[in-house]
């Protein structure tokens, strides 16, 4: 939507730009919130390696589920090189960052034998800085135009996005603002929940990911991705399977507390 920046000869990229400037606010955010709701009182480089690990199923998942959606585009196999691209090179899908987090950290959780409380009490700590990240990376997809914007619209918001590699003649929906914005909302409602007096460990985790799951499969009916799996978009399945995990795990381990 917007032009790149170069600076002294080097073009950035609006797309990583802001997914480095989202990674950096949530590192600050939750070196500051982590001493407000003191978390377990584990060995410091647990809870780096812990974060690194998060880090891992984020972006790998991201990129995994995203070559997958570009193969079944292209049905190409050359799309297995997107996996080892730089991350101004795109192709990332949300829903496999969130899908591998929900399997992968309770998996190595389990593996290592740490507490259900204590695992729940992370998660709601990583919950609220994925959403806060989430605010900027956005951001980025919505300035750089590279076509993670709607269908065509005739409301008075909607957007060209003339500088991408995808550029839209029409007006569309700026559905990576709708994003943001929602997740805007969504960091300052998980913040309050804390405060409730029903609040319980895990229930921000609960809250952050079926929100989100309802909120993307709802937002991928005016998303001009394709629909590759009967009339859905591999967005859309990976996360009403994600809302069937959490599901499951809630009725699991309701009882917990």
């Amino acid at each position: 939507m917007i032009p790149k920046i170069t600076l002294l000869g080097y073009e950035f990229s609006w797309f990583a730009t802001f997914h480095f400037i989202g990674v950096l606010i949530a590192f600050i955010f939750g070196f500051f919130y982590a001493q407000k709701v003191k978390l377990p009182n584990d060995k410091n480089i647990y809870k780096l390696l812990w974060v690194l690990f998060a880090i891992f199923l984020v972006f790998f998942g991201s990129r995994l589920i995203g070559m997958i959606d570009y193969y079944l585009v292209m049905h190409d196999f050359e799309s297995i090189k997107v996996l080892f691209k730089s991350p101004s090179y795109g192709h990332f899908s949300w829903s496999g960052s969130i899908l591998f987090l929900v399997l992968g950290l309770p998996l190595a959780a389990n593996l290592f034998k740490v507490s259900i409380q204590k695992q729940l009490f992370y998660f709601d700590f990583l919950s609220i800085l994925l959403c806060l990240m989430t605010i900027f990376t956005k951001l980025g997809c919505q300035f750089s135009g590279d076509g993670c914007y709607g269908i065509t619209t005739n409301l008075p918001w909607g957007m060209h996005f003339e500088y991408g590699p995808y550029p839209s003649i029409l007006p569309v929906h700026p559905t990576a603002l709708y994003d943001s914005l929602f997740h805007l909302f969504l960091f300052i409602w998980l913040l309050r929940i804390r405060k409730n007096e029903t609040y319980y460990h895990g229930k921000t985790t609960l809250v952050y990911i079926t929100t989100i799951s309802i909120f993307y499969l709802a937002l991928e009916t005016i998303r001009n991705t394709p629909r590759l799996i009967i009339d859905f978009s591999v967005a859309q399945v990976v996360y009403f399977t994600i809302l069937l995990i959490m599901v499951t795990c809630f009725l699991k381990y309701k009882r917990v507390y």
